[in-house]
């Protein structure tokens, strides 16, 4: 019985293996990596509106990289044999609760000044064509004509 194959796996639970724990460290290390380059976009950033979406937005998303390691830490006063169901409702629901926070932030009702979406701006404004260069009549596109020998040639 020592040998047998069944010695090989853990009953454990899975953070609780090294590999679990790198899981978490490695979590851990992109969430100040983002909090990190969060930090220097605010302070790059000139614009006080713009700032204050690097502020709320920022913050409340960096919890979803928190999101793993608090749920490990939870389970852990749970009993052995549940703890993978609980992490799993834990983490779902935290996921759940960003996703609902990201629907409320961007909903078209809601409009944030720091997303420019209802302000004219002058970038929407030079796209485009005018519609005064064209002769009238004359179509923006007109698609490609095959003639006898099946060449492609460009309307005139």
């Amino acid at each position: 019985g020592e040998y047998a194959q069944s010695r090989n796996y853990t009953t454990d639970f899975v953070y609780k293996t090294p590999m679990g724990l790198l899981i978490i460290c490695i979590d851990i290390g992109i969430f100040a990596l983002y909090l990190r380059n969060l930090c220097s976009s605010w302070r790059a950033e000139t614009d006080a509106i713009r700032q204050s979406f690097y502020r709320c937005y920022g913050l409340i998303y960096s919890g979803a990289f928190l999101s793993l390691p608090v749920s490990v830490i939870i389970v852990q006063s749970f009993a052995p044999w549940v703890r993978s169901e609980v992490i799993f409702i834990v983490s779902n629901a935290a996921h759940c609760i960003f996703l609902a926070l990201l629907i409320v932030g961007l909903w078209p009702d809601y409009a944030q000044p720091f997303f420019c979406i209802d302000q004219p701006s002058a970038l929407a404004q030079t796209f485009g064509v005018k519609t005064e260069l064209l002769d009238e009549g004359q179509e923006l596109w007109q698609p490609p004509r095959l003639n006898g020998d099946l060449e492609l040639r460009a309307a005139v």
